[in-house]
């Protein structure tokens, strides 16, 4: 569902009003705190290669939320930086990382009290460790596109 929403939040400012409207952050905000399911290793292979983490989702559908000025304080409001920061520093998922900064850079930008928060929440680190040459590229690009906003 988490994947659905996000296709839908990128397609247009329309999609994201109504996702918003409807209450769909409280719901994905809740995927972001929940603990990651334990499977057999080739059933997260198989998940994984299907659809990726509903966490994961979670955080691009709620990053693709954010791009519009008026649901970022809806968002951040929702608890959602801390669990995204951690994400960050625990999740041994690329996706996971990936999706976390950019919803962290998509809240950040042209939003004070935004950057304030992420801030505050010590994204920085993990955002800066991402940019080291042992992560993906994905997953660097991403970060240092939050960190632009944020810095």
């Amino acid at each position: 569902a988490a994947f659905a929403l996000g296709c839908l939040a990128a397609s247009n400012a329309e999609n994201r009003a109504a996702i918003v409207r409807l209450g769909a952050v409280p719901i994905l905000a809740s995927l972001l705190r929940a603990a990651p399911v334990a499977q057999k290793p080739a059933e997260q292979e198989a998940r994984k290669d299907a659809r990726g983490s509903e966490r994961a989702w979670a955080a691009a559908a709620l990053g693709l939320l954010a791009v519009d000025k008026d649901n970022k304080t809806l968002i951040a409001d929702a608890d959602t930086i801390e669990p995204l920061v951690s994400m960050l520093q625990a999740s041994s998922e690329p996706l996971e990382r990936e999706e976390a900064a950019a919803a962290l850079g998509n809240l950040a930008a042209r939003s004070e009290r935004n950057k304030n928060l992420i801030f505050q929440a010590n994204a920085v680190k993990p955002l800066v460790q991402l940019l080291d040459s042992s992560y993906g590229q994905k997953e660097r690009l991403r970060a240092l596109a939050a960190l632009r906003n944020i810095l």
